[in-house]
């Protein structure tokens, strides 16, 4: 969690004091990386929400000063939606998005209505994060470069233009508790093969 705090603070640059809104349930690494872990170690506050109601997570982002979110594309395309002009988000520096696929099209929504960068970044349970949007040179429609200090190749075959994502894990993740069986599948050498496709 650490190493990984720290090598997605390298994108996204959070700096104190800022002031993180954390929503609940966090039931995704991504949640525990960018906002408890990344936040302790760069000395900034955490702001704990348990509701995911729109009203009520634009309601905290303007009475506590939030400068920082991480959620999924869904939450933030939902608070775009339904965000007036009523609600001060001034606070906010940047937004990240992760967990599943961001258009273009909602990305370009999210952007106009907070008037913020959103970066978007891509990882998954056993390795994340793997890719990252470097703040203030964020390119819309991707998910990034491979984190640096972190070994990552898209095996490509002949017959197309993308292929699977793997990672070097030999640091990150060692396999599956118990499961040796699973974990053979999952690993050729030291790469993890993630079941993800993209494309550089």
């Amino acid at each position: 969690y650490i190493d990984a705090a720290e090598r997605y603070q390298s994108y996204v640059q959070f700096e104190s004091p800022g002031r993180v809104l954390v929503l609940l349930p966090m039931n995704h690494i991504f949640s525990l990386v960018s906002s408890v872990f990344l936040p302790l170690l760069n000395g900034l506050s955490i702001c704990i929400l348990n509701s995911l109601n729109p009203k009520t997570i634009l309601e905290t982002i303007e009475s506590e000063k939030i400068s920082y979110l991480s959620s999924i594309p869904e939450i933030l395309q939902m608070l775009a939606r339904v965000k007036k002009d009523t609600h001060d988000t001034e606070s906010l520096e940047v937004l990240i998005s992760g967990g599943s696929y961001l258009s273009p099209e909602n990305h370009d929504l999210i952007t106009s209505v907070f008037g913020v960068e959103v970066l978007v970044g891509y990882g998954l349970t056993e390795t994340a994060p793997v890719t990252a949007n470097l703040r203030n040179h964020g390119k819309k429609g991707t998910l990034g470069e491979f984190c640096r200090g972190l070994s990552g190749r898209i095996e490509k075959t002949a017959d197309k233009d993308n292929g699977e994502i793997s990672v070097q894990a030999s640091e990150v993740f060692f396999g599956y508790f118990r499961q040796p069986e699973e974990t053979g599948e999952v690993f050729d050498g030291e790469w993890f093969l993630t079941g993800d496709t993209g494309y550089e």
